[in-house]
């Protein structure tokens, strides 16, 4: 029922071994899988001698003990007593005297994984071997539930540890978590596993971390997992380690079995093949806590806090099924075995246009998002054809050199095949000029930013924070009035100390992301709706230490559209133009971003009026009332009447009123 494995060997050569323990070691089965890792820190040597207990206690109580018994029969059980074995015999392979935190590069391989906050380098250096070898084995398996080991502390660490908010299962959390300790102190001297929460912490609560193995597997493997501290002594006199074994040896149990419950099932086709299926706890998930099926069997398993709850099972090119009222009680497990239905197909097609002259876009880029579908290209027509596109709801993505990128959702079925796409043209900032003149730029902080010429995205030059010291920062914002709803894009690269040293970024004094330690270019995307708008990136150090290049690039900034573009004083409009509204229909959800956009063109500046019509010809609305210069403008309607409330699905008309005469109408359509 056991067999030992290497997945790998340190940088000295050691080897990282796992024991698999199951039924039926060869087969993939219907079963959860549990993984148990110790001594990632080298020297937190208590943590290896209980996981070589544990494997011991399994194998000889496996056929007389029931309840080792029913976890050997109905878990995939994988132990790795020793994650880090160059820190613990870095003085040698025959005795732990010596041992360090570190590995042999002298990383803290717990501060070295992908951070869901802090990005995939948070501590600023490459990922180590060992934790390569740990990432490795995570995607190989589909693990439901694990927990990394440690001495120093006697607690049970539950996530986050990178942010400060909860998790989507903090209530499940703090049982699993109350169940071990309040075990354990049934087992233990009244002193032991005591402090904090009665023996438990959220992370954050405790101290924050960035690039920890247990934010990295709940975020980006969606296996539940914890932290367990011990022993406050790292390295314990011998005979203290049976004690300690003795006082966790039934909470490793519990905790084991606690992937026994929730609900599980097996999701299929009609055919009864496995499916890679999303599970969905529906108004509950956050930060990726939904989890998927193992595909080689279908199998999920998801434990939750008791309650009532709607399931949604999706996969792509089958139609979503829904459980509702689920009922989900304290150990007890709820199985669902779930059939999919394949969806229908359709090819679907469109044409992408200038939003502002109506000319078709060649070349513009048009993409199903998370899907397996390559993304097409539209033709010298501005059309584009995406083909055997299943039926169901969508996120697409159409974007275009020198316009703005348009990501909106739109539902695939056998009445909508033909989507077409308006793209409002945009300003780039690439700093090609070889200085700030091109924009509006505003600095301020202790030093301002400068053009660089050794890092860019594309082309020369890049923009670089001010050569700062310890407690100060480098601040770059720009004000810009933007017409239309657009997306601001830019390319950033880091290099600073992880975890303490940041790069922040503003729209309208809100911070929208940080990012900290070493992230070579990558692309930021955020939403953003018409107005008056600041948007400021801030470099600042923290008081002490300097880490790589110390400071970061900015480059290829791509603004929402302002309703300028292209236009300049010599621009000559030669007549008043109603040009249309987008989106139309307009779908009315109840979010503040809802609204329809109206655009005109004047040839001289004149009295504008915007009225809005219900389908009996009663006015319901005034939207301008104003005198308007010569060009391209805009007006919007968010959907609700004079009076503030919003109106009744149905056809309505706008009426452009130029000098107190009507010039033209256009009918729009509001669903709700």
């Amino acid at each position: 029922i056991c067999s030992v494995t290497s997945i790998g060997q340190s940088i000295e050569g050691r080897e990282l071994l796992v024991a698999k323990i199951s039924d039926n070691l060869s087969l993939e089965e219907d079963e959860p899988e549990f993984f148990y890792t110790g001594q990632m820190h080298g020297d937190e040597v208590v943590t290896y001698i209980m996981l070589l207990h544990l494997i011991d206690y399994i194998l000889d109580n496996y056929g007389s003990n029931d309840r080792i018994t029913n976890l050997v029969n109905n878990m995939e059980i994988y132990i790795n007593p020793l994650s880090n074995p160059d820190g613990t015999y870095a003085g040698g392979n025959s005795t732990v005297w010596g041992a360090t935190r570190y590995n042999s590069n002298s990383v803290d391989l717990n501060r070295n994984f992908p951070d869901p906050e802090d990005g995939p380098h948070p501590d600023g250096n490459d990922w180590q071997p060992e934790n390569i070898l740990m990432m490795d084995f995570a995607n190989d398996h589909s693990l439901v539930l694990s927990s990394n080991l440690h001495s120093g502390a006697e607690v049970l660490n539950y996530p986050w540890d990178t942010w400060e908010h909860l998790t989507a299962d903090d209530l499940w959390w703090q049982d699993v978590c109350h169940t071990y300790a309040d075990t354990v102190h049934l087992h233990a001297p009244a002193d032991y596993l005591n402090e904090f929460n009665n023996g438990i912490t959220n992370g954050y609560a405790w101290y924050s971390i960035s690039g920890g193995r247990q934010d990295y597997m709940n975020f980006f493997q969606r296996c539940r997992e914890m932290t367990l501290e011990l022993s406050d002594v790292k390295l314990l006199p011998e005979s203290e380690l049976q004690p300690h074994w003795e006082y966790n040896r039934q909470s490793f149990l519990l905790y084991m079995e606690e992937s026994l419950f929730g609900i599980r099932g097996i999701v299929t086709d009609m055919s009864a093949q496995p499916l890679a299926t999303k599970i969905t706890i529906i108004d509950h998930e956050l930060d990726n806590s939904e989890v998927f099926t193992d595909p080689d069997v279908g199998d999920y398993h998801r434990m939750l806090a008791p309650g009532t709850y709607d399931i949604e099972f999706s996969s792509y090119g089958y139609n979503s099924h829904i459980e509702n009222n689920i009922q989900v009680s304290d150990g007890e497990v709820v199985t669902l075995n779930i059939q999919m239905d394949e969806a229908a197909q359709y090819d679907i097609s469109g044409v992408v246009t200038n939003a502002f002259t109506s000319d078709s876009i060649e070349n513009a880029v048009v993409e199903l998002l998370d899907t397996p579908i390559e993304p097409v290209t539209t033709n010298s027509n501005g059309e584009y054809e995406i083909l055997d596109a299943y039926e169901g709801n969508y996120e697409i993505k159409v974007s275009a050199e020198n316009f703005s990128t348009f990501i909106t959702e739109i539902s695939i079925n056998g009445q909508n095949t033909i989507f077409d796409f308006e793209l409002y043209e945009c300003e780039i900032e690439d700093f090609e000029t070889g200085d700030f003149t091109s924009f509006p730029w505003s600095f301020s902080g202790d030093f301002d930013w400068i053009i660089d010429t050794d890092n860019s995205y594309e082309g020369e030059y890049s923009a670089r924070s001010g050569n700062i010291g310890d407690n100060q920062n480098s601040e770059i914002s720009i004000d810009l009035e933007t017409t239309f709803e657009g997306r601001i894009t830019f390319y950033l690269k880091v290099s600073t100390e992880a975890g303490y040293d940041f790069v922040n970024f503003y729209i309208d004094g809100e911070e929208k992301a940080n990012w900290s330690g070493v992230m070579d270019w990558q692309m930021q995307d955020y939403f953003v709706q018409p107005g008056l708008h600041n948007f400021k990136w801030v470099y600042e150090k923290d008081q002490s230490v300097s880490n790589g290049e110390d400071c970061c690039w900015l480059d290829y900034i791509s603004f929402p559209p302002t309703g300028e573009v292209n236009t300049s004083e010599n621009d000559i409009f030669t007549d008043v133009k109603l040009i249309g509204n987008y989106p139309n229909p307009l779908e009315f959800t109840g979010k503040s971003s809802n609204y329809t956009t109206i655009k005109y063109q004047l040839a001289q500046e004149s009295s504008v009026k915007f009225h809005i019509y219900n389908i009996k010809g009663q006015k319901i609305k005034t939207l301008l009332n104003d005198e308007i210069q010569a060009g391209l403008h805009s007006v919007s309607w968010n959907g609700k009447n004079s009076n503030g409330n919003i109106v009744s699905s149905g056809i309505y008309f706008y009426e452009m009123v130029i000098n107190d005469k009507t010039r033209d109408s256009k009918k729009l359509l509001i669903l709700k």
